[in-house]
């Protein structure tokens, strides 16, 4: 299961679709299967807790035999490129970042906001000299070398239990395997995975956002020297190729615990 469906926050465009009808099968549909897979743990208890149907939680990892990981970054030079890359089911998570942006642009002149895939009405409020819009999120297959030239990435994310319960941090994990250095919210899914200071900046308000931005924004050497560490750590950490026995352990007590029970059955 992928997301936390069960409290979609107003705003969301996916809020229309999952209806308390489509909620209520959904919940049905994961009470009659052997175990549900998850990314994160405190999806894992919700979902334990509602259904009783035995649940994993696999997190999500990079992948560092794809190449499209390898992609070199793209120089500057003495401009500095703040991005973010995402669909329009994060057009609410956005909000999060809209007046810090606005400050941090009007500040530093030589500063540009690229923003990858949906594309807030808002952003016609910055100064058109300072955006970079590129509404092609969708090419699933190359999206990697979109962030190529973020100097910085940012994670914003609205604080309400969908993202808190249902959102694993592989937004910083996408930006950190490309050496980019992440302001992100400081809530759960980020607040557990990033080292404050040292593998990325955790925001708690307007204040944090404009000041950890500046940081990164006016020291090229500590940008990358936190883009080094946050990719150091993905590599000790978060990649499949250590982590993908969680996927074969769980699937195989999965079929041995229904084989079991078909023994039961049959008894």
């Amino acid at each position: 299961v992928d997301d936390y469906v069960h409290d979609v926050p107003e705003g969301s465009p996916i809020k229309k679709f999952w209806t308390p009808d489509r909620v209520q099968s959904m919940t049905s549909l994961m009470k009659k299967v052997s175990a549900l897979t998850v990314s994160t743990p405190r999806m894992k208890k919700k979902f334990e807790d509602l259904t009783g149907t035995p649940t994993y939680c696999i997190p999500n990892y990079i992948d560092f035999g794809n190449l499209r990981w390898k992609y070199a970054r793209v120089d500057n030079k003495d401009k500095v490129k703040i991005g973010y890359l995402a669909g329009p089911t994060h057009g609410i998570d956005l909000e999060v970042i809209r007046e810090p942006l606005r400050i941090v642009l009007q500040r530093n002149p030589n500063v540009t906001f690229k923003c990858v895939g949906y594309q807030p009405e808002w952003i016609s409020e910055l100064p058109p000299d300072q955006v970079e819009q590129d509404a092609q999120y969708y090419d699933l297959l190359n999206y990697p070398k979109k962030m190529t030239d973020f100097d910085i990435g940012v994670a914003p994310l609205l604080d309400v239990p969908f993202n808190v319960t249902g959102k694993s941090p592989l937004k910083t994990l996408e930006y950190g395997v490309l050496r980019i250095p992440t302001v992100s919210s400081c809530i759960e899914p980020y607040r557990s995975e990033i080292i404050p200071g040292e593998t990325g900046f955790l925001a708690r308000d307007n204040r944090d956002w404009v000041g950890y931005l500046e940081i990164l924004i006016k020291n090229k050497s500590r940008r990358a020297e936190m883009g080094w560490k946050v990719y150091e750590w993905i590599a000790k950490n978060r990649t499949i190729q250590d982590n993908v026995w969680r996927w074969s352990k769980a699937y195989r007590e999965i079929v041995a615990r229904r084989q079991e029970q078909y023994k039961m059955n049959a008894a």
